[in-house]
């Protein structure tokens, strides 16, 4: 995540969108830019593993407890903590309301079967995009050369292939579920 800038999965899509917040921008000169930060990182790596690693071995049993916690009592505790850790922010209620608008967006998503790790990486990657397509229009401007160099061509072609690839396998296995299995 940091010499790429692209985060594997959700927790480092946060990681990487709390560094562009502040300014920072991983990739591939993240390291010779940002080296005071780069170790820090590191050091609050092996800090916090070793710090996991005695909290793991003297509170396991507890865990098991917060399991046992009725979910009336545990998840409005989480959302005022949800409602605290928004307004904490900038100490505006504008926060609150961006939180409860992008809550209920998400929980239809999530009622919807849509995943929410692509948006979270669209949402890091999406100006990533924006910053290296003006970089490439930049020399002569026309759209068109993505399609008529062969290097892009075949990236381009690429990813359709596997584009169409997905949704064929999609609508097979769809299909397969829906036909009535003829015994004997």
């Amino acid at each position: 995540m940091l010499t790429l800038g692209i985060p594997g999965d959700t927790v480092t899509a946060i990681l990487l969108g709390g560094f562009m917040i502040h300014g920072i921008q991983p990739g591939p000169l993240f390291f010779a830019e940002n080296r005071d930060i780069v170790n820090v990182v590191f050091i609050a790596f092996f800090v916090a593993i070793f710090l996991v690693l005695l909290f793991q071995l003297f509170a396991m049993r507890f865990f098991t407890r917060v399991l046992m916690v009725p979910k009336e009592y545990l998840f409005p505790a989480i959302l005022v903590l949800c409602f605290i850790g928004a307004f904490a922010t900038n100490s505006s209620s504008f926060d609150i309301g961006v939180m409860l608008f992008f809550g209920v967006i998400g929980y239809i998503l999530l009622r919807s079967g849509f995943p929410i790790a692509p948006l979270i990486l669209g949402f890091i990657l999406g100006p990533l995009l924006e910053t290296y397509l003006r970089r490439a229009l930049m020399s002569t401007g026309e759209v068109t050369d993505f399609f008529t160099r062969p290097f892009s061509a075949i990236f381009i072609l690429l990813g359709i292939a596997c584009a169409v690839y997905t949704l064929v396998n999609e609508i097979r296995s769809k299909r397969s579920k829906q036909a009535p299995s003829v015994g004997m």
